[in-house]
């Protein structure tokens, strides 16, 4: 149950980034939080959530590359902002109900 809490948490500090990337733009977003993309990507990684971080160190990759480039694909990072956050938002659901399961059969 405190892995649980634990992931849920993670996964909290991932929506957080991305509402951050959203608020400030895909044109302009800050380094914290383009490199925090990086951390949360190794974080997720070592929660088994391999998916999300795959996810998250796309998007750190394709926004640091358009620092050095004027050839920049915005759907493709949108496409992959929004299925990161539909990924967030469905893990966070099950582990609600995993947790809910857990407080039941206790």
């Amino acid at each position: 149950m405190n892995e649980c809490k634990q992931i849920l948490n993670v996964i909290d500090e991932v929506q957080k980034s991305i509402q951050e990337l959203f608020f400030s733009g895909f044109n302009t977003p800050s380094d914290f939080v383009i490199d925090e993309f990086l951390r949360l990507g190794l974080v997720l990684e070592s929660c088994g959530m391999s998916y999300g971080s795959q996810k998250l160190n796309s998007i750190h990759d394709k926004l640091k590359s358009k620092r050095h480039s004027f050839d920049f694909n915005y759907s493709e990072c949108v496409k992959e902002y929004c299925e990161l956050n539909e990924y967030c938002i469905i893990c966070k659901k099950r582990l609600n109900i995993l947790n809910l399961k857990t407080k039941i059969s206790s």
